[in-house]
């Protein structure tokens, strides 16, 4: 059964966009993030469903959605502590107002960076096991 396809790496790509920005809006105005995981696997089972049916596309596999579901994730929940921690900031300094964008953007750069570089040497360690 395939698993990691051209369709279910670009569907995740796609949807991990979607609600991944979905999570920056709710994120910037509550300060919570939602969870994606299963909110993409219902909607790419329902896309490719449709699409079965009308005779565009063949159905997702379990696999296949397994993989995407997992594209999807990481894409949706990056967003997650970005937002988290500028709404925390914002919330303890209120009486100063809103950040300037360039500082929100050299945070979430700085923080984007930070994760990258801490992320590569943990999943060696962590494989070594």
């Amino acid at each position: 059964m395939p698993q990691l396809t051209i369709r279910s790496a670009l569907t995740g790509f796609l949807l991990g966009g979607v609600l991944s920005a979905t999570n920056l809006y709710i994120g910037a105005k509550t300060g919570w993030s939602l969870g994606v995981g299963i909110t993409s696997v219902i909607l790419a089972f329902a896309l490719f469903k449709i699409m079965s049916r009308i005779g565009l596309a063949r159905e997702f596999t379990i696999l296949e959605n397994n993989a995407m579901q997992s594209i999807a994730t990481a894409a949706g929940y990056m967003t997650a502590p970005l937002v988290s921690s500028l709404t925390a900031y914002m919330l303890v300094n209120s009486q100063n107002g809103l950040l300037p964008w360039w500082k929100m953007m050299t945070w979430s750069i700085s923080l984007s960076i930070l994760g990258v570089l801490f992320a590569f040497p943990m999943k060696r360690r962590l494989h070594q096991r």
